[in-house]
């Protein structure tokens, strides 16, 4: 678990226990109204307990923001002015809505370290700032966001980054970025925008519950909640576009296939994992990427989750079609992914609560583009799952291939592989999420020889 999705989950738990209809045991959600009991009243204690967690978690914040402002500074130095200044131009405004949002968190965490020093005025003070509709924590909220997602007209601030760095993925010689940097910096980007978010929405159930109207202390989480929803689309696309930029790069899997013994050796067998669904090296044992699955972690934490809610989250991962006369016909587009329960995978199916449809272009070089379908199960109990057979089923049809090219290969493909439906995901009280993946028609590891037709590879031996 990265420290930001421990971070997350840290402080989701406080808004999930501030829109709860009841006091948390540690006064999460409800310090502001509660501030001024008694000392002897043990919810003090637990208040400046609080306190003093949430101060260490602003120490840590402090020491990645120096970090992520170091990458910043280098990244300057190498990339394209343009693009630089395209993405530092957006992201300034993140920035300024970033130290707003500090500002108030702050005093919030110093007022709860320090209850009988605090006065009624100061957290009066406190509310009225936090629920100002010019520069409170809903307009934060909104501008970030608005910044995060983009429009037709502008580019959001992960478009512009990823925009950015991936040229840097694509060279052989100095000055370059490595993936696995590539990949780190930009969730962790994403990370500190993310906590900074939910410290919004911290503040605003704060101030609700303390003005005695905690409906809308629920409906601020649930808004909240939304809002990030809308962001986690152009997370994971943008995340992929580095995956694939890595993946069509001279100094990536073309410089691995004439000297597999290169200094990005690793970064390539992690980048396969991501663009093949945690199969494209290693088939012997199927496990999620690591990437895609840390992104999604941090997403779950970012949620808020109430203690009885679980996630699950699975990817279908296909190209384009067309290409391929065997399988063009099949309109994996409209394919619904279910699970089942492990223990009875003839059982009835579970539909996805959700389900995104996401599109990763690398501006028509090698690989090209493909698709991410996202499916997002929230109404699921605490058990093993895995995913339903839909082998043959509803025009997912078993194919035929000539491409025999390794011992492994098999002349008949399926729209699942059974590694793909043996993995079992679970969910309990300790682990609300969890995560897989899998390429549609696709078995066998990737091949690293890039005398196979190249289209080939890189769509998984589709035929």
């Amino acid at each position: 678990m990265s420290t930001f999705t421990s971070i997350l989950k840290f402080v989701g738990k406080n808004v999930a226990a501030g829109a709860a209809s009841k006091i948390g045991g540690d006064a999460m959600g409800f310090v502001l109204d509660k501030i001024f009991g008694s000392e002897e009243d043990p919810v003090i204690s637990a208040i400046q307990k609080l306190g003093k967690q949430l101060d260490a978690i602003q120490g840590t914040l402090s020491v990645m923001d120096g970090e992520l402002h170091a990458i910043s500074s280098e990244l300057q130095k190498v990339v394209q002015n343009q693009l630089y200044m395209e993405w530092s131009t957006v992201d300034i405004q993140i920035q300024k809505c970033i130290v707003q949002i500090q500002t108030q968190y702050q005093r919030y965490i110093d007022y709860a370290q320090n209850p009988e020093v605090t006065t009624k005025e100061e957290v009066d003070q406190l509310i009225s700032e936090i629920l100002n509709t010019d520069n409170g924590a809903e307009v934060s909220l909104a501008t970030i966001n608005n910044f995060v997602v983009g429009s037709e007209q502008a580019k959001g601030c992960l478009e512009l980054w990823a925009n950015m760095v991936a040229p840097m993925l694509m060279k052989k010689e100095s000055p370059y970025l490595s993936y696995k940097l590539a990949v780190e910096q930009y969730i962790n980007y994403y990370s500190r925008i993310l906590v900074a978010q939910l410290n919004a929405a911290h503040l605003l159930v704060e101030a609700f519950n303390k003005q005695g109207n905690h409906p809308q202390a629920v409906i601020e989480r649930d808004n909240y909640r939304k809002l990030i929803s809308s962001q986690e689309a152009q997370f994971i696309c943008n995340l992929d576009v580095l995956v694939a930029s890595f993946i069509s790069s001279p100094g990536g899997i073309m410089l691995f296939d004439s000297d597999p013994g290169c200094y990005c050796a690793y970064d390539v067998i992690d980048c396969l994992q991501s663009y093949f669904a945690g199969a494209g090296y290693d088939w012997s044992h199927y496990r999620p990427s690591l990437q895609h699955y840390v992104a999604e972690e941090i997403l779950a934490a970012a949620h808020a989750m109430d203690e009885d809610e679980r996630r699950i989250v699975v990817y279908m991962i296909y190209p384009p079609l067309t290409p391929y006369p065997q399988v063009k016909n099949i309109r994996l587009d409209n394919v619904e992914v279910q699970l089942v329960d492990a223990a009875e995978p003839d059982g009835a199916g579970i539909p996805a609560s959700h389900v995104q449809s996401i599109t990763v272009s690398s501006e028509d070089k090698l690989p090209g583009k493909r698709f991410i379908k996202r499916f997002i199960y929230e109404k699921i109990q605490d058990g093993a799952y895995r995913l339903k057979n839909q082998n043959g089923q509803n025009g997912l049809l078993d194919v035929a291939t000539n491409l025999l090219r390794h011992s492994e290969d098999l002349p008949i493909l399926q729209f699942q592989h059974p590694k793909f439906l043996n993995y079992v995901l679970t969910v309990d009280p300790e682990k609300q999420f969890d995560f897989m993946e899998f390429v549609a028609y696709r078995y066998g590891r990737a091949s690293l020889s890039m005398s196979d037709k190249a289209d080939d590879l890189l769509a998984g031996r589709w035929v």
